[in-house]
């Protein structure tokens, strides 16, 4: 978690973040109760810059181009850790091992995630040009809706 080493989070400690940040220990828990409330931190940022950039790849008014705004998200969702390793490693790896704070925060990016994938779909779904008969999802969701 602590820049060139690679230690991870199971074996990093807030002495060590300080140390490696140059902070006071008053900085650190002025802004942070724990490690697993930094870990929330960072993975909250990580999942807002991912769902803005999902955001603005999908959101236009134009109708869907043979699925290329899908193609833009999953670029998205791809290249961010491509784009930048470490909040890969962290969004990928280290947040699985990390406190209850740091689960709340993932499983709420993941929600916000899933929730742009459903607007997606859901255009899809009324799109003619898409044939929905072999996802038996789709029909599920036609129906939820129509309820």
């Amino acid at each position: 978690m602590c820049g060139r080493s690679i230690r991870g989070y199971a074996h990093t400690s807030i002495s060590a973040v300080r140390r490696h940040a140059g902070l006071k220990d008053r900085y650190f828990t002025e802004s942070f109760s724990s490690l697993d409330d930094l870990m929330a931190a960072i993975i909250r940022d990580i999942y807002e810059e991912q769902v803005t950039r999902c955001a603005e790849a999908i959101g236009t008014d134009q109708p869907l181009r043979d699925r290329a705004r899908a193609r833009d998200m999953i670029d998205v969702i791809v290249g961010l850790p491509l784009e930048d390793p470490r909040k890969g490693r962290v969004k990928l790896a280290e947040s699985l091992g990390a406190g209850p704070l740091t689960a709340h925060g993932r499983r709420l990016g993941l929600q916000r995630m899933s929730g742009l994938v459903d607007s997606l779909v859901r255009e899809e779904l009324h799109d003619p040009r898409i044939d929905t008969a072999p996802c038996p999802w789709a029909s599920w969701t036609r129906s939820a809706r129509c309820c």
